[in-house]
């Protein structure tokens, strides 16, 4: 099911970033994140390789913990969808990981794994700036190569929001899509959102069966979903991953995250 066009003029909110733009989503009001896309017109789907209308038009896996085990293991919303209306802040930065390491111990381990390891890894995520950018329309792309990275169980794309500041009750969630022809079913449940901070991890939601019934067949032919977590623990940095059963596999272009989205509501999907 094509995304349906529901937002309407783009303008420049404060205090959010990205595109927005008045909304009669279930009476918003505004404050909505579009894809304004690459022929620069904001709020509809028209082939030209973004996101598509921010509208809650598909039934969105975005789960919470509920027991305190750090799984986020309860839909927020069951049966309706998401509505991205708020970005990683200005500022912010990205990091391709592995392991769920960044920085130093990273180039430790990598070192012990050999020359070649950080250009294949750092090649494994094109374009990982594209995840902040406030622009739906463009993406990072997740690219895998059999033996490509050798010894690493994960590749991770990392987005650090700047400065200190308290993120629980906030969103991890990233708008996600995967190129036409290279989706496989089995291999999903190797796609995970992981929330760290001080570089311990917090919590997380691995892409699993339950997540792939909710979709069904809105995973075929590249349409986007949003997928992730809402946290009830503060991070400092939240981690895309794809681990070593994706890594294994030669299939090119594999997944594409097109925005971190911190905040969001949920409405019923649109019928029109």
């Amino acid at each position: 099911m094509k995304f349906q066009s529901a937002l309407l003029a783009a303008l420049i909110a404060g205090g959010l970033a990205g595109c927005q733009a008045d909304s009669d989503i279930a009476g918003l009001g505004g404050d909505v994140v579009e894809d304004c896309g690459a022929d620069g017109i904001c709020g509809n789907d028209d082939d030209n390789g973004g996101f598509g209308p921010n509208d809650g038009s598909t039934e969105s896996p975005v789960f919470v913990d509920t027991d305190g085990d750090g799984e986020a293991d309860t839909l927020v919303s069951e049966g309706q969808g998401f509505v991205c209306t708020e970005l990683a802040p200005t500022g912010s930065t990205t990091q391709v990981g592995a392991d769920g390491l960044v920085g130093g111990p990273l180039t430790d381990l990598l070192n012990l794994l050999g020359g070649g390891s950080l250009t294949s890894l750092l090649n494994s995520v094109t374009s990982p700036g594209n995840v902040v950018d406030s622009q739906l329309a463009t993406y990072a792309t997740f690219t895998t190569t059999a033996g490509g990275l050798g010894l690493l169980d994960t590749v991770e794309l990392n987005v650090l929001p700047p400065g200190s500041m308290n993120l629980e009750g906030r969103y991890a969630v990233f708008g996600l899509s995967f190129p036409g022809g290279t989706v496989d079913l089995s291999l999903l449940d190797q796609i995970t959102v992981r929330t760290y901070l001080n570089d311990v991890e917090q919590e997380y939601r691995v892409f699993d069966s339950i997540v792939i019934d909710l979709l069904g067949q809105n995973l075929v032919g590249g349409e986007p979903i949003w997928f992730g977590l809402k946290a009830t623990k503060n991070f400092d940095r939240v981690a895309l991953s794809l681990s070593s059963a994706l890594l294994s596999v030669d299939v090119g272009e594999q997944l594409r995250a097109h925005e971190l989205c911190m905040g969001g509501v949920f409405v019923d999907p649109p019928t029109n």
